[in-house]
């Protein structure tokens, strides 16, 4: 397996409990394509490895946990590629109008 971070997408997300994306800034030089990616499911459509189950488990273990904020590696495969990162997980609670929303900050860099 070759270590290739080309096919993931780095940077800071903000998404909801369910992986919507709510806020994406791109790590480094702007990419093609970075504001596409707010209004789609991380999971299924803007990150979307081989091992996309694994992910998405990581991170609803930490949205039901109760951590304020975590620090992992994870590998991401796409195929014969590896992709290994360093995931920052913090938890967001906002007050908007009286209403309370949930979300969660992943910030996805080189390992």
């Amino acid at each position: 397996m070759q270590d290739n971070l080309e096919v993931l997408r780095l940077g800071l997300f903000e998404i909801s409990p369910d992986g919507k994306v709510l806020y994406y800034k791109p790590e480094g030089p702007p990419r093609d394509g970075a504001e596409a990616a707010v209004g789609r499911n991380l999971f299924a459509e803007v990150i979307s490895p081989d091992n996309a189950r694994e992910f998405q488990d990581l991170l609803h273990n930490f949205t039901h946990g109760r951590e304020p904020s975590r620090s992992v590696e994870f590998t991401f495969l796409f195929g014969a590629t590896a992709a290994p990162a360093r995931l920052l997980l913090a938890r967001m609670r906002e007050q908007t109008n009286g209403e309370g929303r949930d979300s969660i900050f992943v910030h996805i860099r080189k390992a």
